[in-house]
């Protein structure tokens, strides 16, 4: 319907630019001038020339919007590590996502009137995939930082958060702070790839670092003793330490970070990005993040 709205105006300024060219023509008492005529004509082909050009370029934004997209196809892809409690996880039992973000994705697909397809991503790719288009939007735990926001777009925050050691229980006061985890003998384990791997590992001088690729096998991975501290985010420290009581969250609420989460998309659709954050806004404004918050992670918020 753009282009041929465009095709119209186009057909309309062409019809302007030549009624115009013969009114200089007759004030000018130019009639059958060739130069006058070769004026016209140029004229003529450079209007064209322009508004085709404006026709390739002014309606790519509208086009090429995800939002459009996903509107017309009634499905939107969401892309999710399902390794991540309480707010992505997939039950192997069920063989289901679970978790709030799970939840709200439901809701964002209620909201577009599209069938949600969940399609699973490992942290080290989630930036190759979501730059393949292997789905539409990254939800689920995911931290807004700068240096990926260089390259992807966040929609607004939906929690803040901070960082902090999960270990064994008994030894919260061996590991109080980062120097005490810093230090020769320390086995420090990461989530391979993901946002505290890239920030802590250069911070780390003296202790071991192990790396992980499969998070929801870390906390295990400290229970058992392959490693003495796990740094994570306080929520899933906190979720960890109230599934295994053998664990314990050291000082949730003094974090060594303090940041955001969000989902993120790709750059350049301002309005895909526009909309997801009025959808949001709406989702808090009626209670509902809240209720999820509640919901999915309950006793952990009051400690947080």
């Amino acid at each position: 319907m753009k282009q041929y709205k465009i095709i119209k105006d186009l057909r309309w300024l062409n019809s302007w630019g030549r009624k115009t060219m013969r009114k200089r023509d007759c004030s000018s008492n130019a009639k059958g001038n060739p130069v006058m005529k070769k004026h016209l004509v140029a004229s003529s082909l450079g209007v064209i020339l322009i508004f085709l050009l404006l026709m390739i370029v002014l309606p790519v934004e509208a086009q090429e919007s995800r939002l459009h997209q996903i509107i017309q196809k009634k499905e939107i892809r969401v892309g999710t590590s399902g390794d991540y409690p309480p707010f992505s996880y997939l039950n192997p039992q069920t063989n289901q996502y679970e978790g709030m973000d799970i939840a709200l994705a439901q809701r964002l697909g209620e909201a577009l009137d599209a069938k949600v397809t969940f399609v699973r991503f490992k942290w080290p790719e989630i930036n190759a995939d979501l730059l393949a288009d292997k789905f539409d939007i990254a939800m689920g735990g995911i931290g807004r930082n700068v240096a990926r926001g260089k390259i992807f777009a966040y929609t607004q925050a939906t929690m803040t958060f901070g960082t902090c050691p999960l270990v064994r229980k008994g030894e919260e006061g061996k590991y109080p702070d980062f120097p005490a985890i810093d230090k020769p003998g320390v086995k420090v384990i990461l989530n391979q790839g993901g946002i505290n791997d890239r920030y802590f590992t250069p911070l780390l001088k003296q202790a071991t670092i192990l790396r992980h690729n499969k998070n929801e096998e870390i906390a295990l991975k400290v229970k058992d003793g392959t490693a003495d501290v796990w740094i994570t985010d306080n929520v899933e420290a906190l979720y960890y330490a109230q599934k295994f009581p053998e664990l314990a969250a050291v000082n949730p609420k003094k974090t060594f970070t303090v940041g955001t989460k969000g989902y993120m998309i790709r750059q350049g659709d301002q309005v895909f990005l526009n909309w997801l954050n009025l959808w949001l806004e709406q989702m808090f404004l009626q209670g509902e993040v809240q209720k999820l918050e509640q919901q999915w992670l309950g006793m952990m918020m009051q400690e947080k």
